[in-house]
């Protein structure tokens, strides 16, 4: 943590020291949800309970004519009555900044976050009953250049250390180096390449592993019309895994397989829609890297001024991606509608639903409901200009 909150307080001193006009801003934020669940765990031991939650954030940003950045600082807070070693208290921050050049544009993001790790187990584990807390760090600067009036290049880079409370879980750390060309061939089609590499290694009890993967993707948008948007993310990828086990037996493999990543939105004045399909790589916290499969859907339609219908489902099948990997397959279904209504110009209140189902080889299907009350204001925050 001490690395990391230097580095903040260092990018804000180099980033925040000008002597142009700038307008500084201090924004508070809460939205404590309400709720109870029917089987938090998602196991076949079902344990219901009513839960509170709420992330205060104290957010400070600075902007200038060619230079933005924003510092949050807050704390995640979560209570379960019936199952209070699943409370928690767990810290973040985090920190953004761009510089706008005559052709150029600079990024810098960095993070501090200490969550839950059954928060994440959609994506990662599918363990849902872990009491293990994860530390991330994360540090990734992006460039973009715009060549000409039609081609841009853009590149980014991401170093991210995670380490868990428990051994139930690997530390690991990752990096990927991502660049990308497009090219806007007419007002509405857009195209170009992207190519990315990454490694990933864990440190486990018993076993180490170092992955490096491979992704040559192209990339295509078509603005159908004002509001409807297409594109899509298509690659090639290739994986090769290295593990070393603690007597010193070291195993290798590699995959090969296809990435895609294609999406839809269509945005008019009542109705707001998106779906995606997508297969990506994620590296998982107990030392192996996953392949899955997505498909999710928003959509939202606006009933009257102040109210608001909200629907959110998923689809996701989760597998090892190395070749030689007899692993389970995990199926996962996401299913929230909700409604908002926007008591007064600062005031909304969002009733929500939320069902998840959990189907693995070699266990039984488990399911959970869960219904939410969310209360969000808008405190206005303080603006400063000098």
């Amino acid at each position: 943590m001490n690395k990391t909150l230097v580095f903040i307080c260092s990018a804000i001193a180099v980033f925040g020291h000008s002597s142009h006009a700038a307008e500084w801003s201090i924004d508070v934020q809460t939205d404590p949800t309400m709720g109870y669940d029917d089987n938090v765990l998602l196991t076949e031991d079902e344990q219901g309970s009513f839960n509170y939650s709420m992330s205060p954030t104290l957010t400070l940003g600075r902007a200038m004519e060619n230079f933005s950045s924003y510092v949050s600082l807050g704390y995640s807070l979560n209570r379960y009555s019936s199952i209070s070693r699943l409370d928690s208290d767990n810290p973040f921050a985090r920190f953004a900044s761009q510089y706008a050049m005559e052709r150029a544009q600079l990024g810098l993001d960095a993070s501090y976050v200490e969550n839950s790790t059954r928060n994440d187990a959609l994506e990662d584990t599918g363990d849902f009953t872990t009491e293990s807390t994860s530390t991330t760090r994360s540090i990734s600067p992006s460039i973009s250049y715009q060549l000409t009036e039609k081609d841009t290049l853009n590149g980014s880079y991401q170093y991210t250390e995670r380490t868990y409370s428990t051994t139930d879980f690997s530390d690991n750390d990752s990096k990927s180096v991502n660049i990308g060309w497009t090219h806007q061939f007419t007002e509405r089609f857009t195209a170009g390449l992207n190519t990315t590499v990454a490694n990933y290694q864990t440190d486990g009890l018993t076993f180490s592993t170092d992955d490096d993967s491979y992704n040559l993707s192209t990339y295509l948008a078509y603005q159908l019309s004002e509001v409807w948007l297409v594109d899509a993310n298509i690659g090639f990828r290739r994986l090769n895994t290295e593990r070393t086990l603690n007597t010193g037996l070291v195993t290798k493999d590699n995959s090969t397989g296809s990435t895609f990543d294609v999406s839809t939105t269509y945005d008019q004045e009542f109705d707001s829609i998106s779906l995606q399909y997508s297969r990506q790589l994620f590296p998982s916290s107990d030392g192996v890297v996953n392949e899955s499969d997505s498909i999710n859907l928003n959509w939202s339609h606006r009933l009257s001024e102040v109210l608001t219908a909200n629907l959110t489902t998923g689809y996701r099948e989760t597998r090892t991606a190395s070749s030689q990997s007899t692993d389970e397959k995990r199926e996962n279904i996401d299913f929230s509608p909700s409604l908002n209504w926007q008591v007064d110009a600062k005031l909304g209140v969002n009733f929500g639903y939320h069902y998840r189902q959990q189907k693995r080889d070699v266990a039984g299907d488990v399911d959970s409901n869960a219904v939410t009350v969310t209360v969000s204001y808008d405190w206005d925050g303080y603006r400063l200009s000098r």
